[in-house]
């Protein structure tokens, strides 16, 4: 092999040993922020038609348990079978959801936002506004 040719394979075995540690890095962190917070208990609510649905308003902070996901990176809708939670394609590991809407309920207001309670435990903490169409959006499909 050339000493050019050698460089060269070098050079292109660490740029895709590089883009492949940092996807599989990636990955692992997206995992661990969607178990620490909660959202994969959620998992059985699965839905690949959450985008459609009445879509709630939008802030640019939500909770998940302890992980804050920020820069309206969560979007809700309110779907006649329950809220719709579609979280950005780039945080991996995280798929649209469907919580029917009996398994919503409203807690109280704390410093990270108002608490709705998904499924009996998992805390999803949102702005008042977001709280307050959830509610009316709740209401609506509960009569």
């Amino acid at each position: 092999m050339q000493p050019g040719g050698q460089t060269l394979f070098v050079i292109s075995t660490i740029l895709l040993g590089s883009t492949i540690f940092f996807f599989a890095l990636w990955v692992g962190i997206c995992r661990l922020l969607a178990t620490a917070g909660g959202y994969r208990k959620l998992l059985r609510y699965r839905s690949p038609e959450v985008t459609h649905g009445e879509p709630l308003p939008t802030t640019d902070e939500v909770h998940f348990g302890g992980v804050r996901y920020r820069g309206r990176a969560v979007r809700l809708t309110a779907r006649p079978e329950g809220l719709g939670i579609h979280v950005m394609r780039m945080f991996v590991g995280h798929p649209e959801l469907c919580v029917p809407w009996d398994r919503v309920e409203l807690g109280a207001t704390g410093p990270r936002g108002v608490d709705v309670v998904l499924d009996g435990h998992v805390h999803m903490y949102v702005a008042r506004e977001v709280a307050d169409a959830v509610s009316q959006a709740r209401a609506r499909r509960l009569r």
